[in-house]
């Protein structure tokens, strides 16, 4: 029997739905093997139809008018409201009005995941039929509206028991997936009239379009923009400097992570060069990836449409205006390379006003230089480096500082003031063991050594959260359906094969049937089978991620092998350890006060 777990022996049912004449002949001929469907559960009977369908079948290929009822948080996957239903619907709607005040408590005994009732949605207050999918702590459980399939968590008191009468019609809507997401814009238009679906079929997968006023809806790919890491020094270029306190740089080789490099930047320039006709752009919206030529050298550039007209070159930082018409689509190939420019920080002092000309003592600055490498702080902001100097743009007062070039073998007098020479001289005598005074150390535990140069830690202040967490995932184990489709970036449920324990997922990569998951919440990566994961409830998706990587600082000149971080992680499986980070996002560990030191000998 369907729903109705690992139920042993014999139980008792009650079929709904069907004329009782006949049916032990039925069964006589069958063998008395039949299956059956179990929707509810009240007083130790089983309530069954025999329609196992859990929503409406829709065809291939075929226009089906309806209404988008709910877009899922992935902006991917929505539920469905065939035309046809309307009628069924509306009957079971007018039944719940007229029993608004008949309806009986669902008695908490009764309360269990896969239990059809009835529910108040907070929105109308208006009643609804309902499933509950998850029970919570606290007396509240977690419904799904299945004819419209919005979903809310409840108290236990607010639920109603569903006459039997309403649990024999199917749910109205059914789930479809189309292949991009859906904007916010898309969605109030799909919620409207005159939406047609067309299911299409190929590679094993169902992908849904929609029309609008006989115009297919053209949903765009989800922004893949990448994010740099912090505290790693690399080599960069300039692509922009938008204002004294921002530009617009690109990796020059990979880093560690990302994709984007002058290479990708390259690699994408040369198949738009090679695009003989562009097909126009109509009706862009914001936020929507196009192309459009650049006027300084009249050759078409990847851009993101901006207000006013306004489009950003996201390849190199620019911007312009750009006339209706002037915009044309993007190439399918390149949909999956990410914006090869980011937008770094500079901390210049309020007083420099955002001129041309300081604009230009920027730009100079970062052009006139050999090497030109990057350090990101936290909150966007970059540190510029020549080779190992540092690049100072403006002196205190705002003015330019002189680029001054010593020929080598010269010595250079330096005079100080006798307020500079005190200063230099209590720097020495500094106990270089004190703890940093950037930030105020955090206590910590070590979940993971990831490299040699990095780990993943948990702050104090999440643990409360991180073991109420873990409370509802194994309340949940056993009860969970498996998630059906997987994508990179989903957020999943994973059992972790270290200890068999349910924890939150990250998909970053499949491969040959095989995901490499990042657990958000400790920091370990595992291969594991696609069909083994499972879906995360609502209520758990917009928690914080309890893991975060941080780099250890003075470790970026030794090797990355199994030795090494082993020492690492002997070193920092500790009680008791606080974190401390510089200006560079660098971590350094402290135990009882004293800085955790490697011994380490590199002969």
């Amino acid at each position: 029997m369907k729903e109705m777990g690992d139920a042993v022996g014999a139980v008792k049912c009650k079929l709904l739905g069907r004329d009782m004449k006949g049916w032990e002949e039925q069964l006589d001929l069958s063998g008395y093997k039949v299956e059956l469907k179990c929707v509810a559960m009240y007083e130790n009977t089983y309530l069954v139809v025999e329609d196992l369908s859990a929503a409406p079948t829709l065809p291939i290929q075929e226009d089906i008018p309806g209404i988008v009822s709910h877009v899922c948080p992935d902006r991917r996957s929505l539920w469905f409201y065939p035309t046809t239903c309307h009628t069924v619907l509306d009957t079971i709607m007018n039944q719940l009005d007229e029993l608004f005040y008949k309806l009986t408590s669902l008695p908490p005994s009764f309360v269990f995941p896969g239990q059809l009732c009835v529910a108040k949605f907070t929105k109308d207050d208006l009643l609804y039929r309902a499933r509950v999918i998850s029970v919570l702590e606290e007396k509240k459980v977690t419904v799904f509206y299945i004819d419209f399939g919005d979903s809310e968590d409840k108290d236990v008191e607010e639920l109603f028991m569903l006459p039997e009468e309403l649990m024999i019609p199917i749910p109205a809507v059914v789930k479809v997936e189309v292949e991009y997401s859906i904007s916010n814009e898309q969605e109030d238009m799909m919620r409207g009239e005159g939406v047609v679906l067309r299911l299409d079929e190929g590679n094993g997968r169902k992908l849904a379009k929609f029309l609008l006023k006989g115009e297919e809806m053209v949903f765009r790919p989800e922004d893949v923009t990448e994010t740099l890491p912090v505290g790693v020094k690399f080599e960069v270029s300039l692509g922009h400097v938008e204002t004294v306190r921002e530009v617009w740089v690109t990796p020059v080789y990979r880093v560690e992570g990302i994709k984007v490099s002058e290479g990708m930047v390259e690699e994408v320039t040369k198949v738009l060069a090679g695009q003989v006709q562009f097909d126009k752009l109509t009706n862009p919206h914001l936020g929507q990836m196009a192309v459009a030529m650049f006027s300084e050298d009249e050759k078409m550039y990847r851009c993101r449409v901006e207000e006013g007209g306004m489009v950003r070159f996201v390849d190199f930082g620019n911007r312009e205006v750009k006339d209706e018409g002037k915009l044309y689509k993007m190439p399918r190939e390149l949909e999956k390379f990410p914006p090869g420019a980011f937008r770094i920080l500079l901390d210049v002092d309020d007083n420099v006003e955002n001129t041309e000309q300081s604009m230009g003592v920027v730009e100079e600055k970062l052009l006139n230089v050999e090497k030109l490498s990057l350090i990101l702080g936290h909150k966007g902001l970059g540190s510029f480096y020549n080779g190992e100097e540092v690049i100072k743009f403006f002196k205190q007062g705002g003015e330019a500082i002189e680029q001054v070039t010593i020929p080598q073998g010269n010595i250079i007098e330096i005079i100080m003031s006798d307020e500079e020479e005190a200063e230099v001289s209590d720097e020495g005598e500094a106990n270089p063991q004190s703890v940093p005074t950037s930030q105020d150390p955090v206590p910590v535990t070590v979940n993971h050594v990831d490299t040699v140069t990095s780990v993943w830690v948990t702050r104090a202040d999440f643990y409360p959260a991180m073991d109420k967490l873990r409370d509802q995932l194994t309340d949940l184990d056993g009860r969970l359906a498996t998630k059906a489709v997987i994508q990179v970036g989903d957020i999943v449920v994973a059992r972790f094969t270290g200890d068999g324990e349910l924890y939150r997922a990250k998909v970053t990569s499949i491969l040959n049937e095989l995901a490499s998951v990042l657990f958000v919440d400790v920091g370990d990566t595992e291969q594991q089978p696609v069909g083994g994961f499972m879906e995360l409830p609502e209520q758990l998706k917009n928690l914080e991620h309890y893991a975060e990587k941080v780099r250890l600082k003075g470790w970026e000149h030794f090797e990355d092998c199994k030795e090494m971080r082993g020492l690492v992680d002997k070193e920092l499986d500790k009680e008791g350890l606080t974190m401390t980070l510089n200006h560079l996002g660098e971590a350094t560990f402290w135990e009882g006060g004293e800085e955790i030191e490697f011994n380490i000998s590199t002969d």
